[in-house]
């Protein structure tokens, strides 16, 4: 990734998400080269906050069980999203 990344910033290209479109870039070339790859479902990037509210009702259409939790940045965190996360942790013990 970096060395295309690096391509591309000599010649003054840099996409807005420079990471996520090389690794798109990446797997899309694989897959279309035989290559096999798995998805995994919103568990494994499992957010802290605005479950319920926004990623159940309208993003995923369902829950999922959490298996490794991403944490909302200081600079957004919200009282709703610490307390979410605050509940979870309560119910897994």
């Amino acid at each position: 990734m970096k060395s295309k990344i690096d391509k591309d910033f000599n010649i003054n290209y840099i996409p807005i998400w420079n990471d996520e479109t090389v690794w798109n870039k990446y797997l899309w070339e694989y897959q279309s080269q035989g290559g096999k790859i798995l998805f995994l479902d919103p568990s494994y990037v499992y957010p802290d906050s605005l479950i319920q509210e926004y990623y159940v009702s309208k993003v995923w259409g369902r829950n999922f069980d959490a298996k490794i939790i991403t944490l909302t940045k200081p600079f957004t965190l919200s009282m709703e999203g610490a307390q979410e996360i605050n509940k979870f942790i309560e119910e897994k013990k």
